[in-house]
Order: C-alpha cells, then sequence, then structure tokens
C-alpha cells in the first residue's frame, strides 16, 4: 500500500515538472510585429523587450518561397531563438515560439488577422505581395523551460 502510494506520489511529481510553467510576474513583450509575403519570399520582423535582458532585442526570419523558414533564426543579440513549429502556409495565421536561448524560459505567439476580434490585420501591399501588421504590443507571460 505504502510502495503504490508513493509510486502514484512520484509520478503525480513528475507530471507536473514535465509541464512547462509560467514564471510568477516575467513577462516578454513583442512590439513592432510586421509580415510580408510573396511569391518568392516570406519575412516576419519585431522588437523584443524583456526584463532579463538589456538592451531590448529585434528578430528578422526570413525565407525563400516555396519553402519555410529556418529551424532556429537567432535574434539580433543571439539572446533568443525563432521557431515557427508548423511552418509558414500564409503570414495572415502566424505562430512562432520565442526562446531564451539560456533556456530559462519561452513564449508562444499566435496571430490570425481573420480572427473577429483580432488587430492582427493584412492587406495587399500593391505588388502582389501580402503585408500584416499588429500595432498594439503583445505582452505575454515567459513559461520556464
Amino acid at each position: 500500500m505504502k510502495a503504490a502510494t508513493i509510486t502514484s506520489l512520484l509520478l503525480a511529481a513528475s507530471s507536473v515538472l514535465a509541464a512547462p510553467a509560467k514564471r510568477d510576474g516575467e513577462t516578454i513583450t513583442i512590439t513592432n510585429l510586421r509580415a510580408h509575403q510573396t511569391e518568392t519570399f516570406g519575412l516576419v520582423t519585431f522588437d523584443i523587450h524583456d526584463p532579463a535582458y538589456t538592451p531590448n532585442d529585434s528578430a528578422t526570419v526570413a525565407w525563400a518561397i516555396p519553402g519555410q523558414p529556418p529551424a532556429d533564426t537567432w535574434s539580433a543579440s543571439h539572446n533568443y531563438t525563432v521557431q515557427f513549429p508548423d511552418g509558414v502556409h500564409s503570414i495572415e495565421f502566424l505562430i512562432f515560439d520565442l526562446d531564451r536561448a539560456d533556456n530559462s524560459g519561452s513564449v508562444q505567439v499566435a496571430l490570425n488577422s481573420n480572427a473577429a476580434d483580432s488587430t492582427y490585420s493584412c492587406g495587399s501591399d500593391g505588388n502582389g505581395g501580402t503585408a500584416c501588421a499588429f500595432p498594439s504590443p503583445i505582452v505575454l507571460p515567459v513559461n520556464s523551460s
């Protein structure tokens, strides 16, 4: 009986430890997010504000189409990596992960320009491509790694 109880407690504890946890009070803010896509290239840029790192940072991810963004793109100061876990099929719907290089935390950004309440907006760039922007800061709680 004691062995079964201890095993159950250990399994429960390992499940809790395996799940990413939000770090109390820590946030990463994404600003100036812009995306652009044509028949031949894709581009996503944004600024990163994180109290864990000073000064602020920025990221630019570019890729050829057909094709997908690189598996890991470093931010300008190499404090973060950017990944698009499901690739990018249209910049009108983006999901990307931003991970601290020291593995102390990460955030996931999900944007859908077609959502009814979304301020992520996309439109024609006037040259056959699509340009998107998110005008507001995106403040996300940090998940511990």
